[in-house]
């Protein structure tokens, strides 16, 4: 089972270094799925599992805001949510080739000009 709290950093650079730390303590657990969520509700993460004739494991964090409408004026409530997926059959791959490509995406999209690129909807 992961730490109670989670522990998040926003503004980090791949390796977490610097940056700011968010407490997330589980709020839920239901089998092969737990969920995280900031004191004050805005920010949120989700660790699940999914078995069948391949293993799914997701983690995914989200950031809830308000901001003015331009056009209208009003306050509206929006979301947005960044996670990684590693789907794999249920055999053939070791822990060590799974981690490599996890490391491999992760790295890539964690440089900035990269993470710009993915942004501006570049492919």
């Amino acid at each position: 089972m992961l730490t109670d709290p989670l522990s998040v950093t926003l503004n980090a650079t791949i390796t977490p270094s610097g940056g700011t730390a968010k407490s997330l303590p589980r709020i839920r657990t239901d089998g092969y799925a737990s969920e995280y969520q900031s004191a004050d509700g805005l920010y949120s993460a989700k660790v699940s599992h999914t078995r069948g004739s391949r293993v799914r494991s997701e983690f995914r964090v989200d950031f809830y805001t308000t901001y003015a409408d331009p056009t209208t004026g009003l306050t509206k409530n929006v979301s947005a949510s960044a996670y990684v997926v590693i789907n794999r059959p249920q055999a053939g791959f070791t822990n060590t080739q799974l981690k490599d490509i996890l490391f491999a995406a992760c790295a890539y999209a964690g440089v900035s000009a990269n993470a710009d690129k993915l942004l501006a909807l570049e492919s």
